[in-house]
């Protein structure tokens, strides 16, 4: 079975505990029928580049974090070529995390930007 990410064409890197970058090549699966890239499909990789920074800043292996919010500011519209990401926590305790996230197209233009907050899930 393939992972969402592998679908989806990226795998966001660790720069540094608390940040984390992607390059994804534009592929015609993330195009909407305008054919620029879908607006669900840049939340889905803000959220994953902030969801890997916070939880590189914890100690656990694997720990347990769930978005708890996030807002998103649509600036361009991007149709081909790259993207570049970079997620980064901006503060945080453990038991929440707030975070920021940028995409940028191969040119510098900022695509999109958006604010979340990671909440620590109980241990089941």
């Amino acid at each position: 079975m393939v992972s969402f990410n592998e679908w989806a064409g990226f795998e966001p890197a660790l720069v540094r505990p608390g940040v984390t970058r992607v390059e994804i090549t534009i592929k015609a699966r993330h195009l909407n029928r305008a054919g620029t890239v879908h607006g669900g499909f840049l939340m889905t990789l803000l959220d994953s580049l902030m969801g890997y920074a916070a939880t590189s800043t914890l100690e656990e292996r694997q720990p347990r974090l769930a978005t708890s919010r996030m807002t998103t500011q649509f600036l361009e519209a991007a149709s081909g070529g790259q993207l570049i990401g970079e997620g980064r926590v901006v503060s945080g305790n453990g038991s929440y995390l707030l975070t920021s996230g940028e995409l940028r197209d191969g040119d510098g233009r900022l695509i999109a930007t958006a604010q979340g907050q990671f909440t620590r899930l109980r241990q089941a």
